[in-house]
């Protein structure tokens, strides 16, 4: 059957008729891969038809960066492999430390102990020592008092234990029990001239000479002079607070200074009555 076709309008009723040339068309354009592009571009934008490059474009980024990635990952992973053998022998290391340390400490505190051992046997012999020299000293004073005291007083004697009793007994109403026997501890007591005028001296002896040693001769001379004020006899004679020793501490001098008190260090009269 033939179809008299004179324009486009006679084809499009034609295909209308007869639905099989119009599939028989289609399938004849679609053969043909420039009408199928102009149909293309014709029915899709822009963006539509670069969609299928872009794509594959960035699927092939994809799988490069999937790549990149694995490739970090991996080398993280052997990193984190060798940080954690890192690790590990740094734990061992740290470990032994500890225990040297702990040897170390325990080697510290034997020491300490035998430190503290001889320092208290260091301290004893110390102690030993300065009392060996003080009896040493206190006999040489005995034996000659002359000898240390001579730049203080002449006719140097040591008032007896029984005199020294009797000054005392006379002044039991001016002293308590417990000041008279601070006199009576004093390491000597001598008496002696200075010119024409009796005097007594109040002698604290030490190898060395500290603040303490200074106090107690100020004290007991103190309670001497008052035992003296309370005889008629001895009343108007002065009593002399000496302190006598091999060395004598700058503290110590400058309160000897400040309080009249007589220094004799290593046998020379340090300070005077007039001043040093």
């Amino acid at each position: 059957m033939s179809v008299e076709i004179r324009s486009t309008d006679d084809i499009l009723a034609a295909l209308d008729s007869h639905p099989d040339w119009a599939d028989a068309v289609i399938d004849s354009i679609l053969a043909d891969e420039r009408r199928v592009e102009r149909i293309r571009r014709r029915i899709l934008t822009d963006d539509l038809v670069r969609l299928p490059e872009e794509f594959q474009k960035a699927r092939d980024e994809w799988r490069e960066d999937r790549q990149a990635t694995w490739e970090a990952i991996e080398k993280l992973t052997n990193g984190i492999g060798e940080l954690r053998e890192q690790v590990s022998k740094l734990t061992m290391e740290m470990s032994e430390l500890r225990g040297q340390v702990s040897k170390l400490t325990d080697e510290m505190g034997e020491l300490r102990g035998q430190v503290s051992k001889l320092t208290g046997v260091v301290g004893r012999h110390d102690g030993h020592i300065a009392r060996l020299r003080g009896t040493a000293l206190e006999q040489l004073i005995a034996n000659d008092p002359e000898k240390y005291v001579g730049d203080i007083a002449d006719d140097v004697e040591r008032v007896s234990t029984g005199d020294l009793k009797a000054i005392l007994a006379k002044a039991s109403n001016a002293l308590t029990p417990s000041e008279a026997r601070m006199v009576r501890r004093l390491d000597f007591c001598l008496r002696g001239r200075r010119g024409d005028r009796a005097v007594f001296l109040a002698v604290e002896a030490s190898c060395a000479v500290g603040v303490d040693d200074v106090e107690r001769v100020m004290q007991r001379s103190g309670y001497l002079a008052r035992a003296m004020a309370a005889d008629a006899k001895l009343r108007r004679v002065p009593v002399l607070p000496v302190v006598v020793g091999d060395e004598i501490s700058s503290d110590a001098m400058d309160l000897a200074l400040a309080n009249k008190v007589l220094t004799v260090v290593d046998e020379r009269l340090e300070t005077h009555l007039e001043g040093r």
